[in-house]
C-alpha cells in the first residue's frame, strides 16, 4: 500500500501525463515550481491544500480524486453532488 504522498503524486502525474503537460507546464498553470512537482510525483512531498485544491480545478476532479483509492471517480465534481439535477 502506498503512503499517502505517494498516492496523491501518482494521481498527479497520472492527469499531467493525460493531459500532455510538462512538469513545467504545470507548475505554470497551478503556480508553483517544477522541482515542486517532481517532488509530489515522487511521493518526496505532500502538496498543500491550496494545490490539491488548484488542480481540482484545473483537471476539473473532485478533491475526493486526489485521497480516494477508487480507480476513477467523475471527473464532473457536481454531478456526483445529491442535489445535482
Amino acid at each position: 500500500m502506498l503512503h499517502r504522498a505517494g498516492f496523491i503524486g501518482l494521481r498527479i502525474s497520472e492527469l499531467r501525463r493525460r493531459n500532455n503537460l510538462s512538469r513545467t507546464d504545470l507548475a505554470e498553470k497551478i503556480n508553483c515550481s517544477s522541482g515542486d512537482i517532481l517532488r509530489y510525483e515522487h511521493g518526496l512531498a505532500v502538496p498543500p491544500l491550496a494545490i490539491i485544491l488548484r488542480l481540482s480545478l484545473l483537471f476539473g476532479y473532485p478533491l475526493e480524486y486526489f485521497y480516494s483509492e477508487d480507480p476513477e471517480p467523475d471527473p464532473d465534481p457536481d454531478s456526483s453532488s445529491p442535489n445535482h439535477p
